[in-house]
């Protein structure tokens, strides 16, 4: 069996996504495969997804890092919004990954939006607030224990990176980070706290 991925590549670090899919993917077939042979998965496709007719191609979607608001207003202008809703609430056991932008764009509820108009996807259930950790001067790299069928850590980037501020029914939490923020109330105190940063729906 082949698996057919797709990377939406209007804006922001697609290309990024498909070199590091293929270098996985290729480790994935090479190890994982080998020792697992009941998964019947012999090659990985990924492709650049420019056009809504692609998406009828593949069998997974990855929304990548880059402007969310831009990325929006490019999807409405070419005609993805409606397509991509549709494929986010497929019943045919299609997925969807959002990383950064990508996550925005999927959350159901958003705050600190631009004002005025930011298209969203929706079809996951949490609320998202962007730009959480600052400006880009703040950005930071961290490593990630993250908890699914096989616990792995993961190193990652924040730049201007968004944040779950709230999960709600049939979300489950993957992966969270300590991370000191200045609250509202004193804005010279730095309190630590447990911040949601990656999840995944039942659905999906």
């Amino acid at each position: 069996m082949e698996l057919n991925i797709g990377v939406l590549a209007l804006q922001g670090a697609f290309i990024e996504h498909v070199h590091k899919i293929k270098e996985v993917t290729q480790k994935f077939l090479e190890e994982v495969s080998k020792d697992n042979p009941e998964l019947k998965i012999s090659k990985v496709n990924v492709t650049e997804i420019r056009e809504p007719n692609q998406l009828d191609s593949i069998d997974s979607l990855i929304i990548p890092g880059g402007e969310s608001t831009t990325m929006g207003l490019l999807a409405q202008r070419f005609n993805f919004i409606e397509p991509l809703k549709q494929f986010i609430k497929s019943e045919k056991s299609k997925t969807v990954w959002g990383t950064c932008a990508g996550l925005i764009l999927l959350a159901d509820q958003v705050e600190n939006q631009k004002e005025g108009y930011q298209p969203l996807l929706g079809g996951l259930n949490v609320v998202c607030k962007r730009n959480y950790f600052g400006r880009q001067a703040e950005s930071f790299v961290t490593e990630l224990d993250v908890e699914h069928e096989l616990k792995i850590k993961t190193q990652a980037v924040f730049i201007r990176a968004p944040a779950i501020t709230s999960v709600g029914e049939g979300v489950k939490v993957l992966c969270q980070i300590k991370h000191k923020s200045k609250s509202e109330q004193d804005q010279t105190s730095n309190l630590q706290q447990d911040l949601v940063v990656g999840v995944i729906s039942d659905d999906q």
